[in-house]
């Protein structure tokens, strides 16, 4: 009887076990709905940005392409955010989790790997280029052309492709939690904001030449210093825009990594469970966050994309003119040809 009764105990754990772990899942549903709307938002904001970027020859320049590779990462996070949220949705609702070892596959795993990694690469592409732009900026009028900015980004997408295969190879996606991702992350996030510090003082500076230069009655130096200071406060304004990514990121994203780590040195509990889904929602709103912040800081940008809804609008709105005016032209021509 005894091993009947070993048996019976761990059949009712087991059971007692999933019961517990489906009213997890289930009390999660919120957080997976809250990431559907998010990963849909994301997919049509980062896909809006791209069109606006290639479409207009304003925005076609050297330091738009590293937003643009950023937005289409968004893109393959929001793929991923639509595919997992939806399987594990319907694990909640049907009480089938059969799906759920699809939901961890190899392809799911890569694509989140690859879009994380090359998120990082376009973030450290697009401060390195402010970083020479304005620290070095007779090295980047002399070097930075089209051949580095796609030697770059090659780069980082193979860095991306390999990383995602030896995390997938060598199953570094649980270890990432505990040792890997949160050490790159401080590390990359250290760097970078390091490069900001450094621009930031060096632009401080030059403004402060500027501000404090006698100009004196030749109009060509007057000329050349407003051109120069011009210059300077839209220097000032891309760094503003690339460093709110940057912030948005690091604050979006660090909160749920730090936490994690912490989650998988301690015992599990479904408060640590909870919150570190909370956490999880809340990077989500980083990858539908760039397109907003785009608009708000660059005015290129956001009179481009108000054209194209003004002449999407004018689009919708033509068809009703158009039977409008073609009522108008029969009311009108009805009296003549009674006459005739």
């Amino acid at each position: 009887m005894a091993p009947l009764n070993n048996v019976t105990g761990n059949l009712t754990q087991i059971i007692s076990s999933l019961f517990i772990y489906t009213q997890i899942e289930a009390r999660f549903l919120v957080y997976y709905h809250v990431e559907i709307v998010l990963s849909v938002v994301t997919v049509l904001t980062n896909i809006t940005t791209l069109a606006v970027i290639s479409c207009n020859s304003k925005l076609r320049i050297l330091s738009n392409v590293f937003f643009a590779s950023l937005a289409v990462c968004d893109v393959f996070q929001g793929i991923f955010g639509l595919i997992f949220n939806g399987i594990r949705i319907y694990g909640c609702v049907t009480n089938d989790w059969s799906d759920l070892g699809y939901a961890g596959s190899s392809a799911l795993q890569f694509l989140w790997w690859f879009a994380t990694i090359y998120s990082y690469g376009c973030l450290i592409l697009i401060t390195l280029e402010r970083w020479i732009f304005i620290a070095h900026p007779l090295v980047y009028k002399r070097s930075w052309n089209v051949k580095v900015t796609v030697l770059g980004l090659l780069g980082f997408s193979v860095a991306s492709f390999a990383g995602s295969y030896i995390a997938i190879s060598r199953g570094l996606f649980s270890a990432n939690i505990k040792y890997v991702f949160p050490v790159a992350h401080t590390v990359v996030s250290f760097v970078i904001f390091s490069a900001y510090v450094h621009i930031i003082v060096i632009s401080y500076r030059q403004q402060r030449a500027i501000l404090r230069l006698v100009v004196g009655p030749d109009y060509k130096t007057r000329t050349s210093c407003e051109e120069t200071h011009y210059i300077l406060c839209r220097n000032w304004k891309a760094l503003k825009m690339s460093l709110i990514v940057f912030t948005t990121y690091f604050c979006t994203v660090s909160p749920w990594t730090y936490f994690q780590a912490f989650q998988t040195l301690t015992s599990p509990s479904e408060l640590k469970a909870e919150v570190a889904q909370a956490l999880n929602t809340i990077t989500c709103v980083h990858f539908c966050s760039n397109f907003f912040v785009y608009a708000s800081q660059n005015r290129d940008f956001y009179d481009v994309l108000k054209e194209y809804c003004t002449r999407l609008c004018k689009c919708r709105d033509r068809p009703n003119q158009m039977r409008t005016v073609s009522s108008g032209v029969m009311s009108m021509s009805t009296p003549d040809q009674l006459h005739m």
